[in-house]
């Protein structure tokens, strides 16, 4: 199972960002911080799960299983670095030398032939850098959109929400993970 070692950070120039997006006076911005981080960390773990990529950079633990050719795909992408390897079965620590990471593609692959058909439990960092403003500019401005939606109808139960929706779906559309296979059995 994936867990996140941290949240996303609302750091004070991300909740600067998302004031001026929202067109906030700063002197209410500052008032109304904790609930922007809130609608900034909702908004991102939405986005993050309908894409399988870490847009708010962060640290994860994850049990890999690597399959025959000793290659797997960690649920979260793009993976910057890893910080310690653990084998389940006696608890020691694995040589980091014994796997690599094919960053190529957004979605990173985790190449270790020494752990074929075995299991390991992996500690890294995810994001497209070690800092929001390294996310790309399209998933940022979704994530605003998103929050600002979820913000402005914090008060609301229920209701339609399609237009705001359509905009953040058209700036992830080419995050997508794209399928190129119909399946087993098909």
């Amino acid at each position: 199972m994936l867990r996140e070692t941290a949240p996303p950070s609302a750091s004070a120039e991300v909740l600067a960002e998302l004031a001026r997006h929202m067109r906030l006076a700063p002197d209410f911005a500052s008032e109304q911080s904790a609930e922007l981080a809130d609608v900034f960390a909702g908004a991102v773990a939405h986005i993050e799960a309908t894409l399988g990529l870490c847009i708010a950079p962060r640290g994860f633990t994850w049990r890999a299983c690597f399959n025959d050719d000793g290659r797997t795909q960690p649920p979260m992408s793009p993976i910057r670095a890893l910080t310690s390897a653990t084998d389940p079965v006696d608890g020691g620590a694995a040589p980091l030398e014994d796997f690599a990471l094919d960053t190529a593609e957004t979605r990173t692959v985790i190449e270790a032939p020494k752990w074929r058909g075995r299991q390991v439990d992996l500690a890294f960092d995810a994001g497209f850098g070690a800092d929001w403003s390294e996310t790309p500019s399209d998933l940022r401005q979704a994530v605003k959109m998103l929050a600002a939606h979820y913000y402005d109808q914090r008060h609301t139960a229920g209701g339609d929400a399609r237009e705001t929706l359509y905009g953040v779906a058209s700036l992830i559309q080419r995050w997508r993970p794209m399928r190129l296979t119909l399946g087993a059995g098909a």
